[in-house]
């Protein structure tokens, strides 16, 4: 898959907070975590629904890092999908230069000292997401993501979106105050966060974190979309 990344997709900056929330009976995912996670692949399960495959690679050089993560999501009735995606993320570097006075030169009194120096990391750029989410099922077969996602993310921005045909749905990052409709017991951290997913102003589905996890899915949602959506979501809070 060749990708091309491009600063035309940056447009994390516009906001959408005017959107009907996920109702109160959304199925609620709940995620288990490996316990151990061996190099660059393991698994997710969602116990009720299927297992996600996860696999990472990653390559750097001075200032540019790079990684690829395929996910591979297999729900109880063997429908499958498949999210493969790339990153493209810039640091900036300064060099900070230390002055260790050698104990050997300071005997001698020489006065003579000795410098280091060290790498600093002064900013990390956008991390710029690109990639594909294919699905077995002839209805829904290839959707196209783009995606990017910055150190400390307003809530309500807009992250990105997958389109397919003429179907866009659009990723934002939430908190708890809309998505109050999920917590009628009062079991949800109140300072969680959420990525969720929206197409034509109304809410598709959202996963927790940051103090909460799991994956809430709109109640009338066909199989293929509840695939790509879930392919998503574990993208954007593990990648």
């Amino acid at each position: 898959m060749t990708l091309i990344f491009a600063t035309s997709i940056v447009f994390a900056q516009d906001s959408i907070k005017d959107f009907e929330p996920l109702p109160a009976n959304s199925k609620k995912l709940n995620i288990v975590y490996p316990n151990v996670y061996w190099f660059n692949s393991y698994k997710i399960k969602i116990p009720g629904y299927g297992v996600a495959k996860i696999k990472e690679n990653a390559s750097d050089t001075d200032a540019i890092k790079k990684q690829k993560i395929t996910i591979s999501l297999t729900d109880l009735k063997n429908n499958v999908v498949k999210l493969e995606a790339n990153s493209i993320q810039e640091y900036v570097y300064s060099v900070k230069t230390h002055y260790l006075e050698n104990d050997v030169l300071r005997i001698l009194k020489t006065g003579l000292e000795v410098d280091t120096e060290e790498l600093m990391i002064d900013s990390i750029g956008l991390k710029i997401i690109e990639g594909k989410v294919v699905t077995n099922l002839e209805n829904l077969k290839n959707w196209k993501l783009s995606l990017v996602k910055t150190k400390n993310t307003t809530p309500f921005s807009e992250l990105g979106n997958l389109t397919f045909g003429d179907r866009t749905i659009k990723m934002i990052q939430s908190t708890l105050e809309s998505n109050q409709n999920l917590n009628q017991e009062g079991n949800i951290y109140q300072h969680a966060l959420f990525y969720e997913l929206i197409e034509d102003g109304i809410s598709l589905g959202a996963m927790a974190f940051h103090g909460e996890t799991g994956i809430w899915l709109k109640p009338d949602l066909d199989t293929s979309t509840k695939l790509v959506l879930c392919s998503t979501l574990l993208l954007l809070t593990n990648f």
